[in-house]
């Protein structure tokens, strides 16, 4: 039943497995990455991470730490959002049934809820992982807030600009490893980029599912202060760069080959979903469709990265 575990439902699993599966990722990648340096390479009788780094014990508690502090931040950063929009989830049909709107849970509860789930993933990122990694999933969850409290009642440039904190999660897993968020050009940050691109026309498709709904709050949704035209012109050309960095990543940071298939194959099939989604009259079965083929694209990208990666770092 829904609201049948109010506390849990607020803090959005669905949304939080995303965030520590990006998250599993730039860790790995992480790894491979410094497996794969040159100088590791020359000198053989180097030992591997694993090996360097207080051996298989102390990698996996790393890791799970990892998991574990992420997501109670990434938590937190739905428990804040579930409370800051609650007024306008009372207005809309997708979203009157949630906990807060329903008042399941107190304002202050809640609140105290959210800052125990932050600072407990701060505090365990720190001392387990390094400060780092600390800082940057504190950034992404000060960031989502700004997004739901100001910038979603000011401006449609709120979804791009709330693609930020939901790309950082991979460069959270990549500082954990190496205590560095890596390099501009380098695999943590093609993994932002790749993810950064990918959320506005994500959730475009979503707003446009729920257009009438979003009609009845003040949030400045692309859909509702522009065209359902304008709206499919920018998830063409997010989508279309999207797809421009999956294949740059494939290219220069993906080494077996059959990885290097289905990572193109399924960019290539969302993009044409994409584009017979754009030449159709839009309505909100096929908005929908888009959704779930978004959906499906970044669930398949994020396993296949780590088929590719765990190996590695090995």
């Amino acid at each position: 039943m829904k609201n049948s575990y109010p506390y849990l439902d607020i803090t959005k699993p669905r949304i939080t497995f995303l965030v520590l599966l990006s998250t599993a990722v730039g860790f790995f990648a992480g790894i491979a990455d410094w497996n794969s340096d040159p100088s590791f390479r020359i000198a053989s009788s180097l030992p591997t991470y694993i090996e360097s780094h207080g051996g298989i014990a102390k990698f996996w508690q790393s890791f799970l730490f990892l998991l574990l502090g992420t997501g109670l931040a990434s938590a937190a950063g739905s428990v804040f959002n579930n409370i800051l929009d609650r007024d306008m989830d009372a207005l809309m049909d997708r979203t009157k049934k949630r906990a807060m709107p329903r008042k399941k849970i107190k304002v202050k509860d809640a609140a105290f809820y959210a800052y125990f789930l932050l600072f407990s993933g701060v505090l365990i990122l720190y001392y387990y992982c390094n400060f780092i990694s600390a800082v940057l999933v504190f950034l992404a969850v000060f960031l989502y807030v700004v997004y739901t409290f100001f910038l979603k009642r000011k401006t449609s440039f709120c979804t791009v600009v709330g693609g930020v904190p939901g790309a950082l999660p991979p460069l959270v897993g990549y500082a954990a490893a190496l205590n560095s968020w890596g390099d501009l050009s380098g695999v943590s940050w093609m993994l932002f980029y790749v993810m950064f691109f990918w959320q506005p026309p994500h959730f475009w498709a979503l707003a446009l599912m729920y257009k009438d709904d979003y009609k009845k709050t003040v949030f400045k949704m692309l859909p509702v202060t522009d065209s359902i035209d304008t709206t499919k012109k920018q998830i063409l050309i997010y989508t279309i760069v999207m797809a421009v960095f999956v294949f740059m990543f494939t290219i220069e940071f993906v080494n077996q080959l059959f990885i290097q298939i289905l990572l193109v194959l399924v960019a290539l099939h969302y993009l044409r979903d994409t584009l017979l989604f754009v030449s159709k009259q839009g309505n909100k079965k096929s908005a929908k469709a888009l959704f779930k083929t978004s959906v499906f694209f970044m669930g398949l990208f994020m396993v296949f990265l780590l088929i590719e990666f765990v190996p590695l770092s090995y």
